[in-house]
């Protein structure tokens, strides 16, 4: 939890509470005790301001973007030493500019107020205490501070004959149910470019982080949506696209909140992944008994289910073509080679074998032809 002043911009009176989370019903300075360099990211949740630390915390300024005739609500950090730092746009980041006074900031200071009262800005968790300030204590047990800034006297609540005010409507509510000087505005500010993207070695999915609960749409050179989704609660987003973009297209990503708002773009460059090499078939191992070791192309054995050793490009796929039926596949280790062992036994006779490598690109040229010829036939026993 942090203190945090909430300062009225039609009053200038001023509550403390030591709380994560605080809610405003009209535009305010919000001073909050935290340091710079303490702060994560500032995110927008629909109206709510999300100040993310990085320590984990988190601070919640329910309302903060909802506006009316005083402008907009306006978020102050307070250091150790004092040092006030206006957040010039939470929007766009952590921009800071420094100030002597948060008086800099309101639009009316000190407890100028027209008749019926001083408007108090805020609530919390929406319990009305004494004074018709709401507030209610942390789950951590913080106390709730209320003071005024400047000797203002309390203000007079009689109406113009003298009499006392009506209390028939504690609420403050007009007979429709709206609370006076409320607002329901339409949201027109566009959620920020996505950042931190990041696209998968093989092109397929694209990550990254953007206002939570947004859609994100991607789109190809050409236009074409290649993926969407939504980010989740914390922002983050993981979208698996159409088709593996794997040519060094440079995509589009933007974020469209629920109001329709669709922000600026941002843009990441898929990876330009090249066809495999050509395979290589570079021995085979034979291991049927009288005679077993390594074999070379154009030999003979009488080993019909030998294993055949190669290299090529790692990570690719190797197609084994024995006759020029495919017979297997294998893969190429991260050393660049690769082993296949036939199962199927052989005819005796030659045997030609070729390959090929296949990647999300396409596939290589075949390999040049390793043939071997097969001989499993005991001669007859000479005769005397």
């Amino acid at each position: 939890m942090r203190l945090l002043a909430v300062v009225s911009k039609l009053t200038g009176v001023s509550t403390t509470v030591e709380s994560s989370a605080v809610t405003l019903n009209a535009p305010s300075i919000v001073k909050l005790s935290v340091a710079r360099e303490e702060i994560s990211q500032l995110t927008r949740i629909n109206q709510d301001l999300v100040v993310r630390l990085h320590s984990g915390e988190t601070i919640t300024i329910k309302n903060f973007y909802v506006t009316n005739d005083l402008g907009a609500s306006q978020l102050v950090l307070a250091e150790n030493d004092g040092t006030l730092w206006w957040v010039e746009n939470p929007q766009a980041g952590l921009h800071f500019e420094q100030i002597a006074d948060i008086n800099e900031l309101l639009v009316t200071s000190g407890a100028s107020h027209e008749a019926g009262g001083a408007v108090w800005p805020w609530v919390l968790a929406g319990a009305v205490a004494a004074g018709g300030i709401a507030a209610i204590a942390s789950s951590g047990g913080g106390d709730s501070h209320h003071h005024s800034d400047g000797d203002n006297p309390p203000p007079d609540n009689t109406n113009p004959d003298g009499n006392p005010p009506d209390n028939s409507n504690p609420g403050g509510s007009t007979p429709n149910g709206n609370t006076p000087g409320s607002s329901n505005p339409v949201d027109t500010t566009p959620p920020l470019a996505p950042g931190e993207l990041l696209i998968s070695a093989d092109g397929k999915t694209v990550s990254g982080q953007a206002e939570a609960g947004s859609t994100i749409t991607i789109k190809d050179p050409s236009g074409n949506v290649v993926g969407e989704g939504k980010a989740d609660s914390d922002g983050k987003f993981s979208i698996d696209l159409t088709a593996p973009q794997i040519s060094g297209e440079q995509l589009t990503v933007t974020a469209t909140d629920d109001a329709g708002n669709t922000g600026p773009s941002a843009t990441i460059d898929a990876p330009n992944i090249p066809l495999p090499d050509t395979p290589v078939i570079t021995a085979a191992i034979d291991d049927a008994a009288p005679l077993t070791g390594t074999l070379s192309n154009n030999q003979f054995t009488n080993d019909n289910t030998p294993t055949l050793e190669g290299t090529g490009s790692a990570g690719t796929v190797i197609h084994i073509y024995a006759n020029g039926q495919e017979i297997g596949s294998t893969t190429v280790d991260t050393s660049g080679n690769w082993h296949f062992a036939i199962t199927s036994a052989l005819a005796d006779g030659e045997n030609h074998f070729t390959a090929i490598a296949t990647n999300v690109k396409g596939e290589s040229s075949e390999s040049a032809r390793f043939t071997l010829t097969i001989d499993t036939l005991i001669p007859d026993a000479p005769r005397v």
